[in-house]
C-alpha cells in the first residue's frame, strides 16, 4: 500500500529536481532579462495582473458561499485528469477529506499572487541595476529556491499541513485505484516522463 509519506517522498523529490532545472535555467533566463525593455516588463506584468485578477473574480464569486459539493467537484476534476473517472467510493473518500480541513482557495490565490511579485521585482531590479549575467543569474537563482517553500513561518507552516493532507488523501486513492486507473495514471506519467527527457536532450544540445 502507498502511505502519505511515500507521496511526500516523492513530490519532495520533484521539488529537487525542479530546483536543478532553476539553477540550470537561472543563466539563460538572466542573459533574457538583460535585453527586457520597459515596455515588455510592462507587458509581461500587465499579463500577470489580468492572470490575477481572473483568479480573484473567481475567488469573489465562491467566497462566502462555496459550498463543500463545490470543493469535491473541483478535487476530482483534477484527480480525473490523472486517474480518469473516479468512482463513487473514491468520490467519498474525496469528500471525507475535504470536509475535514478548510478552503484553501483564498491561501493559495494569494500565495500565487505574492510569487508573480516577487518575480517582478527581481526582473525590475536587473533592469534597474544592470548587474552581469552572473549576478543576474544568481537573483534568479535565489527567486526559484522560495517557490518550493515560503519563507515566513507562518505561511510555510499552512503550506506543511495542506501537502500532508493532500498526500494522505492522494495516498488514498492510489490504494483504491483500479487497474484501469492505475494504467491511465501510468499512461501519464511517462507522457510526463518523455516530455522532460525531451527538455533535457535540448538543454544538452543547447
Amino acid at each position: 500500500p502507498v502511505t502519505a509519506a511515500d507521496v511526500l517522498a516523492l513530490q519532495n523529490d520533484l521539488y529537487a529536481r525542479l530546483a536543478v532545472l532553476g539553477e540550470r535555467a537561472a543563466p539563460d533566463l538572466a542573459a533574457l532579462a538583460l535585453t527586457l525593455t520597459p515596455v515588455q516588463l510592462e507587458r509581461f506584468a500587465g499579463k500577470l495582473a489580468q492572470d490575477t485578477s481572473k483568479a480573484r473574480r473567481e475567488l469573489v464569486r465562491f467566497a462566502g458561499r462555496e459550498s463543500l459539493d463545490d470543493r469535491v467537484k473541483r478535487y476530482a476534476e483534477r484527480a480525473e485528469s490523472w486517474f480518469g473517472r473516479l468512482d463513487a467510493r473514491q468520490r467519498e473518500l474525496v469528500r471525507n477529506a475535504l470536509a475535514a480541513r478548510p478552503s484553501n482557495q483564498e491561501f493559495w490565490t494569494d500565495e500565487r499572487e505574492r510569487r508573480q511579485h516577487e518575480l517582478l521585482a527581481v526582473l525590475a531590479r536587473i533592469q534597474r541595476e544592470r548587474p552581469d549575467e552572473a549576478t543576474a543569474a544568481r537573483w534568479l537563482r535565489e527567486y526559484f529556491a522560495r517557490l518550493a517553500m515560503p519563507a515566513e513561518r507562518e505561511r510555510a507552516e499552512r503550506v506543511v499541513a495542506f501537502r500532508q493532507a493532500n498526500a494522505e488523501l492522494i495516498a488514498q486513492l492510489l490504494n483504491s485505484a483500479s487497474d484501469e486507473q492505475r494504467a491511465a495514471l501510468l499512461r501519464k506519467l511517462r507522457g510526463y516522463a518523455q516530455d522532460f527527457a525531451v527538455l533535457a536532450a535540448s538543454g544538452v544540445r543547447g
